[in-house]
């Protein structure tokens, strides 16, 4: 490190000077140093001494958080982050925009507080309060900036470490579809029952869904393979080798119920390598699934739904419009309905982790708990219909 050059500013501050190196174009780069007294600036020159003798990257302090987020980013990328996920982080990032002009090191926890609280209180977007998922996103994504910039020994300190959420909108729960519901699929006909079949008795994603294959299913040994999924980018299907992640890659065994009804489904049906192929018996399209299951609800709608308010109902096709008396249910539901019966049957959480895809047991673990708060409440309004009834 260069001999410091010590002035006295005209505001009465002492100022120095550092030689860092040169950039990637030849360019000087150096560090200015400011303190009110010597002393002050001796510390600051001591301490930057440290970082450098500690294999501190100073030239790259001067990065703003844009920059780095950038960079994050492109590393994430870099890894093969499915495109959702990368969507999910690139998304959570912009929301500290406010702060992208600021190097690293000159952020605290209050700047990032602040955004998560004005967050919390209102999303710009739809004017209510954020759910507290997207403001867990909002510090996940910061964090991950400044854990890779501390692993590249840039910063010592994460201000987004200390940051605490405090979500002011009430989680909405987890649809789970009533035993009539489910009634429903096991009953009635239809282009996407097997779809529907599969994810409520395996709980599979839509994604492992789409390109699962009949040479994915022994039904000698009553399981289902799940090695592959697709990835919805720009509203196409895209194929990947392999499941969402290391977890989600598993064996699932099947329950007597779907392995009887897929059976049935492979004998009598005009045969398709995909196991819920589209019309010409290829992989489904974004489109084409949406369009099956917007047929399904519909069809669903007409034949269960009560319409005695509206007068009759002929045909699903009836010139005075049938209106959706049922609530309609989605892929995703359908999956946690399968959680739910798990739970219910007395399926271990390690072994539902397994049987779900699960990266992370505590996703399961908040499944479990929410369904046991659920359940506990109607076996204590059980108990309070019985006694209501000894009365």
């Amino acid at each position: 490190m260069a001999k410091r050059k010590l002035t006295k500013r005209a505001d009465g501050r002492y100022q120095s000077q550092i030689y860092l190196g040169t950039d990637e174009n030849g360019k000087r780069i150096i560090k200015t140093l400011y303190g009110r007294t010597q002393k002050e600036l001796e510390e600051k020159e001591c301490l930057l001494k440290v970082k450098l003798s500690r294999g501190f990257d100073i030239k790259a302090e001067r990065k703003t958080f844009g920059e780095w987020a950038e960079l994050f980013l492109r590393m994430k990328e870099s890894k093969n982050v499915s495109a959702g996920r990368l969507a999910n982080y690139g998304y959570a990032l912009m929301k500290f925009e406010p702060l992208y002009q600021y190097p690293l090191e000159k952020l605290y926890p209050i700047d990032f507080q602040r955004i998560i609280d004005s967050w919390a209180k209102e999303n710009p977007n739809t004017g209510k309060p954020s759910s507290k998922a997207l403001l867990t996103e909002m510090k996940r994504a910061a964090n991950g900036v400044y854990r890779m910039a501390i692993s590249n020994r840039v910063v010592e300190f994460n201000p987004i470490a200390d940051v605490e959420i405090s979500a002011i909108q009430k989680k909405e729960p987890k649809r789970i579809l009533t035993e009539e519901e489910q009634r429903w699929i096991r009953e009635m006909p239809h282009r996407a029952q097997t779809a529907a079949m599969i994810m409520l008795y395996a709980g599979l994603r839509r994604g492992e869904l789409v390109p699962l294959m009949w040479n994915d299913i022994d039904f000698a040994a009553g399981t289902i393979s799940i090695t592959k999924t697709v990835e919805c980018i720009n509203g196409k299907f895209i194929l990947k080798d392999g499941a969402k992640s290391e977890n989600s890659v598993r064996t699932i065994t099947m329950p007597h119920i779907l392995k009887n009804f897929l059976l049935e489904e492979k004998q009598k049906k005009v045969v398709s390598l995909y196991v819920v192929p589209d019309a010409k018996g290829c992989m489904m399209s974004e489109n084409s699934f949406r369009r099956m299951w917007q047929s399904y609800m519909t069809q669903l709608n007409f034949r269960y739904g009560d319409f005695s308010a509206y007068g009759s109902r002929t045909s699903v096709h009836d010139p005075k419009g049938v209106p959706m008396v049922i609530e309609g249910f989605t892929a995703h539901q359908l999956r946690h309905t399968y959680a739910s019966i798990l739970y219910m049957a007395g399926v271990d959480v390690v072994t539902a982790k397994e049987l779900m895809g699960h990266a992370d047991i505590q996703t399961t673990l908040e499944i479990y708990t929410h369904l046991s708060k659920t359940y506990k409440k109607k076996e204590v309004s059980k108990l309070d219909e019985y006694l209501a009834n000894a009365e």
